[in-house]
């Protein structure tokens, strides 16, 4: 009872009063069931941070490498594969515009197994991508370069595709002049693309690309223009069209890897 005759209602938590959480401190610390007082630190921090037999980078839940390997090196050399299988695959190309039709299928089917082992050069280097933290040039350029020489391999392997299933026979001599130029376009590239990291030093590479697809733009509309002139036959006139436009496509492929590899070098100064 207090001097004026008033005692204060028991509160029904006061059972649930403790002792002082440090000497002089009026405030209780909570002993029963209901809301427990915890230092702000443990309040707050994830689930297992205050066990010491826990590694640091499992207590939150993440998985976390504490000591990233350093994937420059195999980044860039599967760049450097994937541009030296487009070497193979131009190759083998060339060899079915010269071959008898009877010969191409099984040149077609050589062709086909460097496109899929070249697809999985390209599954394996995403994925690396995906899977490093600080890439050897920019990430986005990276993909960008992997993709492209993809869509390269793919061209060349459509070509090869196109010749043997339209049974074309014979193909006239600017089909050999346009294989020859893509063969030159993929031995740049193989050449280029494993000095990736310094790709302010492979100017000479993207402008004689650029040339060469400049010279085949002009070999195509040439080639285009004497087709409709001289060939009678409309059947064999779409056939071989489409085989010199597929061709031109594979051209066109390089010209663009060229050319994300010359803007790679603009933007790295």
């Amino acid at each position: 009872m207090s001097a004026t005759g008033w005692t204060p209602p028991r509160s029904r938590h006061s059972e649930l009063r403790g002792p002082a959480l440090y000497p002089g401190c009026r405030r209780r610390a909570a002993t029963g069931p209901g809301l427990q007082l915890k230092p702000p630190r443990a309040a707050f921090a994830p689930t297992g941070a205050l066990r010491p037999d826990v590694p640091t980078h499992r207590r939150s839940g993440v998985r976390v490498r504490l000591h990233p390997r350093n994937n420059d090196d195999e980044l860039i050399a599967l760049v450097g594969e994937a541009a030296q299988a487009l070497v193979s695959a131009s190759g083998l190309l060339a060899r079915i515009i010269a071959a008898d039709r009877t010969e191409r299928a099984a040149l077609r089917e050589e062709l086909h197994a460097v496109e899929h082992a070249a697809d999985e050069i390209q599954h394996r280097l995403l994925r690396l991508i995906h899977d490093t933290f600080v890439t050897p040039v920019d990430r986005e350029d990276l993909h960008r370069i992997g993709s492209l020489l993809d869509d390269c391999m793919d061209a060349l392997d459509e070509a090869g595709d196109i010749v043997v299933l339209y049974q074309v026979g014979w193909l006239p001599p600017v089909c050999t002049e346009q294989v020859q130029i893509l063969q030159r376009c993929a031995e740049l590239s193989a050449q280029a693309l494993p000095r990736l990291r310094a790709a302010s030093s492979l100017r000479e590479y993207w402008v004689e690309v650029n040339s060469l697809e400049n010279a085949a733009d002009r070999l195509f509309r040439s080639a285009i223009a004497e087709l409709f002139s001289t060939e009678r036959d409309a059947v064999r006139l779409i056939k071989v069209k489409e085989v010199i436009e597929h061709l031109e496509a594979a051209v066109d492929a390089f010209e663009h890897l060229a050319g994300a590899v010359e803007s790679l070098a603009m933007r790295e100064g």
